[in-house]
């Protein structure tokens, strides 16, 4: 018998029935995969028994899968952060360097899966050494680039000051793609195995489980922690009613951080701010929010008040390959509770078409017809054709909205006659288009289209505010009451025409069919410069001047006159350090009025040139704002 020859016996191929030294019995002699329990025997060692499958290891290994899992789900989450419409702030641009998360999280998904389904033999063993240290300091160098990438810009708390808070759905779902892609390699660094494809229940488990943990995080983003849209609604309730006078600033308002107060309008319970991002309803008698209707990613976020509701215009970004903008989005809410009235779609083409608007109607001339359609435009709810003059040119314009009424102007003119034949105010029922009344005349020599307005009321009827306007002469303004037409005598006796007293459009403060309330400058028996409201009382402040562009800041109220005291800064140019709060009867300096202090500033601290100074009579104050100013002021009795 030669060396290489062994004699028969237990333990040898001829005798099976003994196994060999090392391995256990029962246990299989296939090649084992790195981890699943056997280490393999150095030169002249025995193989160790493989190691029991124990519970804690088991679920380690599904804990792989769920890494596994948590890479995969990272990578999806970082191309849809890059191209699935997530919105940052109009100020915010994402950096170039996030294009490195997805990359970065797919490199660690190619190479763990690879990982996984490979097959070890004896000469791969390193590799479980060398692959456990290179994942643990990539997934470490990761978690700190995300604690040091952190978008701070997209939450207030976090942001180095307000007015560079700019949050972005983007920045914030790419920074937690980042963590994902981190937390993914390091639960498979601190596995005891790679995860096995042969492991079909571990794979079942833990992998959609991390897929999900990642869509449920992703997903949170754009609905909870940065939603698109910030709405709420307040409960039912009533306005407070108007104060008669004003003594103090009883309410201040701040807009949102990175919001800017665009205007101030009448709401329904109090003032209505337009924010470059939406609106905001305010209690009047409070300051207190009541409901609002933000979009804070939107672009041209337009808002305001219509008559029956509010409203708020957007335009949404276009998607995929579309080659522009959608047509602008406007929401009708409800003017008392901020919910939800409607919705529609109308390009701006169409929008420039139309003559005019409220909650339930829009206008439109289509040649010498008015028609009435669904304020989203698509369906025509009446037509209305004025009737002609034969031989004359007749057209109509000036078309407004006001209650139940719709009001235009409709002129019938001598060709080439040089303005001369009929100027008619047609009044319509807004429900059907019918002809309710009208008032027509023969137009002077070289009279134009007249301009129609309604005014706001002092607590009577409406009426329509009637300017007359070209020609030799000068037409004081008219007024028609708005459900019957007939003229009313509204003007106050002083306000006649006369030698020192002219009244235009823009005098008029307040008008209804009780009276109108009218702002002249003349002068006193003395030669003395003076302004006086007129109404059922008078309100004087000689040795005065109202500059030019201040009519806004001239309010009447029931018992006295808001007016704005001077700081001239120029010829043209002033601020306003407090208003003037002069009671109907009587007669004041402006030095001797008294006055309500008001710290509407800019954002360096200044006083606001009159001409961007407004008041506002809301239902509970007074609310004074200036166009880019960081507060809104209630002046309360």
């Amino acid at each position: 018998m030669n060396g290489d020859e062994r004699p028969e016996g237990p333990g040898t191929a001829q005798n099976p029935a003994e196994p060999r030294r090392g391995v256990v019995p029962g246990a299989s002699t296939e090649p084992r995969r790195l981890g699943e329990g056997a280490r393999f025997a150095g030169p002249g060692e025995p193989e160790a028994p493989p190691v029991p499958e124990t519970p804690g290891r088991r679920g380690r290994s599904v804990v792989a899968w769920a890494g596994l899992g948590l890479l995969a789900g990272a990578a999806a989450l970082a191309v849809w952060g890059f191209f699935g419409g997530l919105r940052s702030a109009p100020r915010e641009e994402v950096a170039g360097v996030w294009l490195l998360v997805p990359l970065l999280a797919a490199v660690l998904l190619a190479w763990a899966a690879r990982m996984a389904v490979r097959v070890l033999d004896e000469g791969d063993l390193p590799v479980r050494g060398w692959a456990v240290t290179v994942l643990a300091a990539v997934s470490a160098g990761l978690a700190f680039l995300a604690f040091t990438a952190f978008p701070r810009d997209s939450f207030l708390a976090t942001a180095g000051a307000p007015e560079t808070y700019a949050p972005s759905q983007r920045a914030t779902v790419l920074w937690l793609a980042l963590c994902l892609t981190s937390l993914g390699g390091l639960l498979l660094a601190a596995a005891p195995t790679w995860p096995s494809p042969r492991r079909w229940g571990r794979l079942l488990l833990g992998f959609p489980a991390g897929v999900l943990a990642a869509a449920v995080a992703g997903a949170l983003v754009p609905v909870a922690v940065l939603p698109s849209v910030l709405h709420t609604v307040a409960g039912p309730g009533g306005p407070a009613p108007e104060p008669p006078t004003v003594t103090r600033v009883g309410w201040t308002w701040n807009p949102p951080p990175a919001a800017r107060i665009q205007d101030v309008v009448r709401g329904s319970r109090g003032a209505l701010v337009v924010l470059d991002d939406g609106v905001v309803a305010l209690d009047g008698a409070t300051g207190e929010e009541l409901w609002s209707y933000r979009l804070p990613y939107a672009d041209g976020v337009a808002g305001g008040a219509v008559d029956g509701g509010a409203y708020v215009t957007y335009t949404e970004a276009p998607e995929g390959d579309a080659a522009g903008p959608a047509d602008p989005v406007t929401v009708l809410l409800d003017p008392g509770t901020g919910e939800v009235a409607g919705r529609f779609a109308l390009s701006e083409e169409d929008r420039e078409e139309y003559a005019g608007w409220n909650a339930g109607l829009r206008l439109r001339w289509d040649g010498p017809a008015l028609s009435g359609r669904s304020v989203d435009g698509r369906e025509e709810l009446w037509s209305h054709t004025p009737a002609g003059v034969p031989g004359r040119n007749c057209l109509g314009d000036e078309a407004r909205m006001a209650g139940d009424r719709v009001v235009f102007v409709h002129a019938c003119l001598v060709p080439e006659g040089g303005g001369a034949g009929t100027y008619a105010v047609v009044g319509l029922d807004a429900g059907d288009g019918t002809e309710v009344w009208r008032h027509e005349w023969e137009t002077a020599e070289g009279e134009k289209v007249p301009f129609l307005s309604v005014p706001p009321t002092g607590g009577g009827a409406p009426v329509v505010l009637l300017t007359r306007w070209g020609g030799s002469r000068h037409h004081p303004p008219a007024f028609l009451d708005l459900d019957s037409g007939e003229e009313v005598a509204a003007l106050p006796e002083e306000a006649r025409e006369s030698e020192h007293v002219s009244v235009f459009e823009d005098d008029v403060l307040l008008a209804d069919t009780g009276g109108a309330v009218v702002r002249v400058d003349d002068w006193t028996e003395e030669e003395v410069l003076r302004v006086r409201v007129l109404g059922a009382g008078t309100a004087e402040v000689t040795d005065y001047v109202l500059g030019s562009g201040a009519e806004g800041v001239v309010l009447p109220l029931a018992d006295a006159v808001l007016l704005p005291r001077m700081a001239w800064t120029g010829l043209s140019s002033g601020t306003v350090p407090d208003i003037m709060v002069v009671p109907f009867g009587d007669s004041v300096t402006e030095e001797g009025a008294e006055g309500v202090p008001v710290g509407v500033r800019d954002p360096r601290g200044r006083e606001y040139d009159y001409k961007s100074l407004d008041l506002v009579a809301v239902p509970g104050a007074v609310a004074v704002h200036a166009e880019g100013a960081d507060r809104v002021e209630g002046l309360v009795p």
